[in-house]
C-alpha cells in the first residue's frame, strides 16, 4: 500500500508538472502571438498616419486654391462686374481670365483608403473596439467620404454650367475671354471683352466660386481630425485628453456613418 502511495505520488506529481508545463508554453505562446499582433497593428496604424498625413497635405492645397478663387471672386464682383470699368489694363485681362481658367478647372480630394481597409479586413480592428482612436479614424474617413460627393456634385454642376458656357460663346468670345493676350489690343477686343464679362451666365459661373470659399470649412474639420490622429498615433495614445474630448465631441457625434460602424 505504501508503494502504490508512493507510486500515485509520484505520478500525480508528474502530471501536475506537464500540466504547469503545458500552461506555461501556451502562456509563452499567447504572450508571443500579442506582441505579434500587436507588432502588426502597430505598423498598420502608422501605415494609416503616413496615408492621412499625404491626405493632409493635399487638403491643405486644396483648401488653400477655394479660398483664394472665392476671394478672387469676390474681387471681380466688386471691381469688374458691380461697375464697369471703362478701360482695362493687360493686368486686368490677365486677372480675370485667369482667375475664370481656375475656377472652371475641377479640383478632386482622392483619399488614400488603402490601409484604413486593410485595417478593417484584418483580424486587429477589434483591438481597438470601444476605444476614442477607433471613433476619430471612422470619423475621419467618414468625413472623407462627405466631401468626396460633395465635390462631386459641385463638379457636375461646375462642369455642367462650363458646358453650357462653351456652347454659348464658343464662336464669339470664348478664346478672347480665356486667352485675351494672344489677341491684339483694340476697341473692339475691350468691348467684346467686356460684354463677355457682363454677360448672365458668365457671371453666373463665377460666382461658383462663392460657393468654393464656404467649403474650406470641410478642409478644415478634415485637417483637424487627420492631424490629431497622427499625433495619437506617433504619442502611442487610444484616448483622447480632456481638452480634446472637448473639441472633438460635437464632431464625433455628428456623423451616423461612425454611430453604426461602432
Amino acid at each position: 500500500d505504501n508503494q502504490f502511495l508512493k507510486y500515485g505520488r509520484y505520478a500525480i506529481g508528474e502530471i501536475v508538472l506537464v500540466v504547469v508545463g503545458i500552461l506555461i508554453a501556451l502562456y509563452i505562446n499567447n504572450w508571443n502571438e500579442e506582441r505579434i499582433q500587436s507588432k502588426e497593428l502597430d505598423e498598420l496604424m502608422k501605415s494609416i498616419s503616413s496615408a492621412i498625413q499625404s491626405d493632409v497635405k493635399y487638403l491643405d492645397l486644396i483648401r488653400t486654391g477655394r479660398e483664394n478663387i472665392g476671394e478672387r471672386t469676390d474681387s471681380i464682383f466688386n471691381t469688374y462686374i458691380d461697375k464697369k470699368v471703362n478701360s482695362l489694363t493687360f493686368e486686368d485681362y490677365a486677372y480675370v481670365s485667369n482667375s475664370f481658367v481656375d475656377l472652371t478647372s475641377m479640383i478632386y480630394y482622392q483619399p488614400n483608403t488603402g490601409s484604413f481597409e486593410a485595417l478593417k479586413n484584418s483580424i486587429y480592428l477589434s483591438k481597438l473596439q470601444g476605444t476614442d482612436i477607433e471613433l476619430l479614424l471612422h470619423t475621419y474617413y467618414a468625413s472623407a467620404e462627405r466631401i468626396v460627393k460633395i465635390e462631386e456634385e459641385y463638379n457636375q454642376r461646375l462642369k455642367g454650367d462650363y458646358q453650357n458656357w462653351t456652347n454659348e460663346f464658343r464662336n464669339r468670345g470664348m478664346d478672347l475671354f480665356e486667352r485675351p493676350w494672344a489677341h491684339k489690343e483694340t476697341k473692339e477686343k475691350q468691348d467684346q471683352f467686356q460684354e463677355v464679362l457682363h454677360t448672365e451666365s458668365t457671371t453666373t459661373l463665377i460666382s461658383k466660386g462663392f460657393e468654393e470659399k464656404d467649403m474650406t470649412g470641410l478642409y478644415d474639420l478634415q485637417i483637424t481630425l487627420g492631424e490629431k490622429f497622427v499625433e495619437m498615433v506617433e504619442n502611442k495614445q487610444k484616448e483622447f485628453d480632456e481638452q480634446t474630448r472637448i473639441d472633438l465631441s460635437g464632431v464625433l457625434n455628428s456623423y451616423d456613418e461612425v454611430n453604426e460602424l461602432n
